[in-house]
């Protein structure tokens, strides 16, 4: 709007431009447990959270939000395709508690959905631990010990000099 000179007739265009990128994560089945994923900055101005805490099973989970970038005039007067940096870190606690973890970086850009797809592969399977004691009974074994020790003879020592 800086060349903008008002006169009866004009038409003042005010230039928007888009300031925000999108993540979709599709998460193709859950075969045991919960699966979190966040940004693990937390002080980040963009919260990159995502809870799925009863998603178990083979069905599809699509979850997508859309996030303004911090630095929005930079992003605005940017000529070139504003990009920005995360590394996505995923939990995934399997159903006997352990967890798993793994990470991806990613690259989002203006006006852009960045689609992340998580594909989880492990059995649920139970591991057991079992004890087999030996039942073979205890042997014996015998060691003598002979120790000769000499005989002790008094022995009178007369010093001179």
């Amino acid at each position: 709007m800086e060349d903008f000179v008002p006169s009866e007739g004009a038409t003042a265009t005010i230039p928007m431009k888009r300031t925000a990128f999108g993540i979709k994560v599709i998460v193709n089945g859950v075969p045991d447990g919960s699966l979190t994923w966040s940004d693990r900055n937390y002080d980040s101005y963009y919260n990159l959270r995502f809870n799925c805490d009863n998603c178990t099973g083979p069905d599809k989970l699509e979850y997508s939000q859309i996030f303004t970038f911090s630095e929005v005039y930079d992003c605005w007067k940017s000529e070139e395709v504003y990009t920005e940096d995360f590394t996505i870190y995923f939990t995934w606690t399997r159903a006997n508690g352990y967890k798993q973890y793994f990470d991806e970086k990613i690259t989002v850009k203006r006006n852009v959905m960045t689609t992340i797809t998580v594909n989880l592969k492990g059995g649920a399977n139970d591991v057991t631990l079992g004890v087999n004691e030996d039942e073979t009974p205890m042997g014996n074994e015998d060691i003598s010990i002979d120790y000769d020790g000499g005989n002790l003879n008094d022995t009178p020592v007369d010093p001179q000099e």
